[in-house]
């Protein structure tokens, strides 16, 4: 027979009667031992009084029994509410009825009544909205305490209950077939749906995964196994209005009278998965060009040499660097620098296949891993394609921004099998681009290992050299072809490595630009210079004019004006004993700048000379612009005279620019007399080389000088 009432299934085990008065003194509650004893339908008892349900009984022990009941309580709570015993007092509360006869109807026959004699118990409780009621426990046996059990199971019940909908995961009840037996508020808003709209649903509707289980034949062994194979583990949840969500699910076995009843507790964890997406991402993505980053990248290799390996295709890895990227950083700021690197970044992924990857991996370096390419044509069409569009012209903020980019291509496997030889080998070929003069690229060879290998033994060698003293200067003498005297001498840089010997300054000057080391480097020229000079001043000589040649690094210093007259004032000669030597595309990284510092110089007494002129990419505008006394013309238009007529032409016309400038020409390299005797005729101001004197170093020139005969 069915039944209404609100008490759960604990109360239904016990051996005893129980009946719930509520604050009006209406049944509120029940359990099966009444039902079942008495005959009684749920629908008879709930919301009505004892007098309504038992016409035929008297109530006058009774009645007097329950009121003092609700009096003691109410009195109680009254005096007692903040004191720490009013609980333990409350509970004390009890009044007892040894023999109670109740007349009830029989269910078969209503004609005939049924005479009952039971034991009663009256106990105060609360309800679960804090309001006084009353049970009532029936006994067929002496009750010997078991009072205080009852009382306590249905306050734990009240308990659980506000537990149970005051969770904030959802938790919900089924059974073996799925069907939903019970849930709380944080299921039903979990799932999208109204208080009650989880009843009488399917808990495999509402979980993804579990859908399938549904035409399982064996549910009872897989649902068994649920506590152990499905806790707390990310199923993916379905929303009233379909769309789905991670959810983490719990399930354990209801341990009860029922052995098919299950509670899974389910827990929301989009936020977590969010948190757990951005980590990921910022993990493995540059987040400045949101490309790969080089874990994801050297991840990424890995997979293309695995494939590579399985398919027998080769594939290519290009490196790619940035030309003087850091130039445009230092002049123009970061930010404009940040947003060419994003803008860069657009045109890399533009410029190969959605299968290929390219990867940040360093400041400005780049580099792109294009599977199923395997031979240098392709490699190159792909080079060629990323050089043209990074060339283009950018626009950032009000800036006309230019750069161009160097690439070195590995070919796997025959430039290394490894994620770290592939890598390097491919760094290796983009430096071999930078070295042949940027904008270009390169294919790694085994030759390019080799002068690696070199470049990192002199790299090294480097970083100890200055302090101890491996370096030295030597001095070439200048004269004045007109009237054949010695008008001063260029300082040159060598340098003696204890274990390589001598080192050209062609191979390491450019790689102590590189480092930094030539700052360090540099100053200590200077200095060494100026000394020479006043040595030479020194042994009588009434005016002599020093040629240094300062570095791109140096130039860039912002201390190198305050630097090279602290060693003029420390030494004791001015600034018109120095020739500062700079080159045609020093001047070009940043004009205006150059412009400032040069004339500051100049106005100082400073001598200006562009070395190597005719060799870089120089304008005619610009030079006029810069205040230089003097152009070098370089050995290999020299070398040529007076027999080459390309020679003749070039030189030729450097003389009659230089001329038109009002600017003195210096002849490098000259070896013949024939050479020296044309340079002088076309009015060529001063010359050095083989033909005058080798580099000497300083107590050798000074020897030198002292028998020097025009």
């Amino acid at each position: 027979m069915g039944k209404e009432k609100p008490t759960d299934s604990l109360i239904d085990v016990v051996d005893i009667g129980v009946v719930l008065l509520d604050a009006e003194q209406r049944i509120s509650g029940w359990n099966l031992w009444i039902a079942s004893r008495l005959g009684y339908a749920g629908d008879l008892l709930k919301n009505k009084t004892l007098a309504q349900v038992f016409p035929e009984t008297s109530l006058s022990e009774l009645q007097p029994m329950i009121d003092d009941i609700y009096q003691m309580a109410c009195g109680l709570d009254s005096e007692c509410e903040e004191t720490s015993s009013a609980k333990g007092e409350f509970a004390d509360i009890q009044r007892q009825l040894e023999s109670w006869h109740l007349v009830v109807p029989d269910s078969a026959d209503p004609l005939q009544v049924n005479r009952f004699t039971f034991r009663l118990l009256l106990k105060p409780y609360r309800s679960a909205k804090g309001e006084h009621g009353c049970l009532l426990q029936f006994s067929d046996l002496p009750l010997l305490g078991g009072g205080e059990d009852v009382a306590s199971i249905i306050e734990n019940e009240h308990r659980m209950r506000t537990i149970f909908e005051s969770a904030r995961d959802g938790i919900i009840t089924f059974e073996l077939n799925g069907k939903i037996a019970s849930f709380n508020k944080a299921a039903a808003k979990l799932f999208g749906y109204s208080d009650l709209g989880l009843g009488d649903m399917s808990i495999f509707k509402i979980i993804d995964e579990l859908s399938a289980l549904r035409h399982q034949k064996d549910l009872d062994v897989i649902f068994s196994n649920w506590e152990i194979e499905f806790n707390n583990i990310e199923l993916t949840g379905i929303k009233s209005c379909g769309t789905t969500f991670p959810v983490e699910f719990s399930i354990s076995q209801i341990d009860n009278q029922r052995d098919d009843l299950y509670v899974g507790v389910f827990h929301d964890v989009s936020e977590r998965k969010h948190t757990e997406e951005k980590l990921e991402r910022l993990a493995h993505f540059d987040p400045m060009t949101q490309l790969p980053n080089r874990s994801l990248f050297r991840d990424r290799l890995n997979q293309a040499i695995r494939r590579s390996n399985r398919s027998k295709k080769s594939f290519i890895l290009m490196y790619i660097d940035l030309d003087r990227f850091k130039v445009i950083n230092d002049t123009l700021g970061h930010e404009i620098g940040d947003a060419l690197l994003q803008q860069v970044s657009e045109r890399l992924r533009l410029c190969v296949r959605e299968v290929d990857t390219v990867a940040r991996i360093g400041g400005d370096e780049f580099t792109a891993i294009l599977e199923d390419v395997s031979d240098e044509t392709s490699a190159a069409i792909v080079a060629q394609k990323i050089m043209t569009a990074i060339n283009q012209g950018y626009q950032i903020n009000t800036h006309e921004v230019y750069v161009t980019s160097s690439i070195g291509v590995a070919i796997y496997p025959m430039a290394g099998e490894t994620v770290s030889e592939l890598l390097k080998h491919a760094d290796v070929a983009m430096s071999d681009s930078k070295a042949k003069g940027r904008n270009t690229f390169s294919y790694y060879t085994d030759e390019l290992i080799e002068a690696s290998s070199a470049r990192m033994e002199i790299e090294k060698g480097l970083r100890t050299a200055l302090v101890n003293k491996e370096f030295y200067l030597v001095f070439q003498p200048l004269i004045n072809l007109e009237h054949g005297n010695v008008f001063g001498a260029e300082a040159l840089i060598r340098w003696e490595h204890p274990e390589r010997g001598f080192v050209p300054p062609d191979q390491f000057i450019p790689i102590a630009e590189e480092t930094g080391s030539m700052l360090d480097i540099g100053r200590w020229v200077f200095y060494t210079a100026c000394t020479f000079c006043r040595k030479v001043l020194d042994s009588g000589k009434d005016s002599f004019q020093i040629a240094i040649n300062i570095s791109p690094r140096q130039f860039a210093d912002t201390g190198f004006y305050d630097f090279v007259h602290h060693v003029l004032n420390e030494v004791g000669i001015t600034a018109h004993s120095i020739e500062l030597e700079i080159t045609e595309g020093l001047l070009m990284e940043d004009v205006e700048a150059n412009i400032k510092l040069l004339n500051r110089l100049s106005d100082d007494g400073f001598r200006i000379s562009m070395d190597d002129f005719g060799t870089g990419y120089s304008s005619l505008s610009y030079i006029n612009r810069f205040p230089l006394n003097t152009i070098k013309i370089d050995r290999s238009f020299v070398q040529g005279l007076p027999e080459t007529l390309d020679s003749l032409s070039i030189t030729k016309a450097i003389l009659y620019m230089a001329k038109g400038l009002g600017l003195d020409v210096v002849a490098e390299g000259v070896e013949t007399e024939s050479q020296k005797n044309f340079l002088r005729d076309e009015l060529c101001d001063l010359a050095q080389g083989y033909l005058i004197s080798r580099p000497l170093n300083d107590n050798d020139f000074l020897e030198w000088l002292a028998h020097y005969v025009k």
